[in-house]
């Protein structure tokens, strides 16, 4: 029997892609990127060099002088946005909206709910319905 031209294409197409997928994973892997440099105002994380598991120090992480932490009991319902790259904390007409909604949607779905010491032990499973005897 005689394969098909398109076929033997498609198979040699399919061939060809695995050796490259696998020529790069394996490139890649010996050749790994080089490290980015830190921008201006993050926090930098100083990773050990590469050693065995059980030797290797945990990753310390290094505030950035420009951008302290932020300090959350001295902020409490405030907005601290991180999407600049850093926390700003702010306080606008809109955010103490939508904090004062979602306080009253909460309170409003939690009103009738209560949570109580029970007297009775929770019910064993129920033994399932015997199944009708066979004539």
């Amino acid at each position: 029997m005689r394969v098909p031209r398109e076929l033997q294409l498609l198979i040699a197409l399919l061939v060809l892609a695995i050796v490259a997928v696998l020529g790069y994973v394996i490139y890649r892997r010996a050749h790994p990127f080089p490290p980015r440099p830190p921008t201006a105002g993050t926090a930098v994380t100083i990773a050990p060099p590469l050693a065995s598991p059980a030797t290797r120090p945990p990753p310390v992480t290094v505030p950035s002088a420009a951008n302290p932490p932020v300090d959350l009991a001295q902020h409490d319902g405030q907005t601290i946005d991180f999407s600049p790259g850093h926390p700003v904390v702010k306080q606008t007409a809109a955010d103490r909206a939508a904090l004062a909604d979602g306080l009253k949607d909460i309170t409003d779905a939690t009103k009738d709910v209560t949570f109580g010491p029970s007297d009775t032990p929770p019910a064993a499973n129920p033994p399932a319905a015997a199944a009708p005897a066979k004539k």
